[in-house]
């Protein structure tokens, strides 16, 4: 993978995908360096054949292209080994 010394950290993930550790927040890049998505995320996680990608304490999912398939609104995801995915969305005050 050929990068730019901008990563204090790289992380190999099942996929093939890297995660880029800038700081506190982490980014994602496939193995040819290109850039899936933007360090700007507080937590991403391997979650089967998707990532779970938290950003300002909301989660979300991407696919492996880094392309996102639910949008960053729920208060917490549960993956649980095959393909089972449990969301939770904040309740809205009244």
């Amino acid at each position: 993978v050929a990068l730019p010394i901008t990563y204090e950290a790289l992380q190999r993930l099942p996929g093939g995908q890297y995660l880029l550790f800038d700081g506190h927040e982490i980014g994602i890049a496939d193995a040819n360096g290109r850039i899936l998505a933007q360090t700007l995320y507080q937590q991403v996680i391997p979650a089967g054949e998707l990532l779970m990608e938290q950003y300002k304490n909301k989660w979300g999912l991407l696919n492996q292209e880094g392309l996102a398939v639910v949008p960053i609104q729920y208060q917490s995801i549960e993956y649980i080994p095959r393909k089972r995915l449990f969301m939770t969305r904040e309740q809205p005050s009244h």
